[in-house]
């Protein structure tokens, strides 16, 4: 198979798995939202940002690198480091520390976690802490919450030990930077 046919082939299978991502997505919003509380199974990349732990499902990190060298974005907000090319294709990198609104000097230890959503997006983090195989569920009641728990960017949470993990809803990582599809 030619060069060329190659490339459309890659990118119509990457356009097809966004496209179901984004419905996978919507399919547990809707459950979440229908029936508070429901669990979901899964398996989760627990990472830590401005001494906040959070996670997100692990089938949609792509890899997890050092961190990069980008080139900034005219006018973007404050979360957006810049932008950068992950394997040829143009990718946002975001601090997830700024935009939960605790900024802080991105250091040269931390890591950033590719993400396969519809566009891709890098999410930089302090600290890559492990994977979890823990059900999703979201909490009835968010009020009187704080932090990320009280985040539009939370979908759920997942259990790891005795404490809840707050579980990034991705839509809203790609919305903050208008990246969504």
């Amino acid at each position: 198979m030619a060069a060329g046919p190659r490339r459309q082939q890659v990118e119509e299978l990457r356009r097809r798995l966004a496209a179901l991502d984004a419905e996978a997505h919507a399919l547990r919003s809707e459950l979440f939202t229908a029936a508070p509380g429901t669990s979901l199974p899964g398996t989760y990349v627990v990472v830590e940002a401005a001494d906040q732990r959070a996670c997100v499902p692990a089938a949609l990190v792509s890899e997890v690198v050092p961190v990069l060298a980008w080139v900034k974005v005219a006018g973007a907000p404050a979360h957006v480091l810049g932008s950068f090319s992950y394997r040829g294709r143009p990718t946002l990198a975001m601090d997830l520390a700024t935009l939960v609104g605790s900024p802080r000097p991105l250091s040269l230890d931390a890591h950033v976690l590719v993400l396969a959503a519809a566009r891709p997006i890098a999410l930089a983090v302090d600290r890559v802490l492990g994977l979890i195989e823990s059900p999703a569920t979201l909490l009835e009641d968010p009020a009187g919450k704080t932090g990320w728990r009280a985040s539009r960017l939370v979908e759920g949470f997942c259990g790891d030990g005795d404490s809840l993990v707050p579980l990034l809803r991705i839509a809203a990582l790609e919305e903050s930077a208008g990246v969504g599809p």
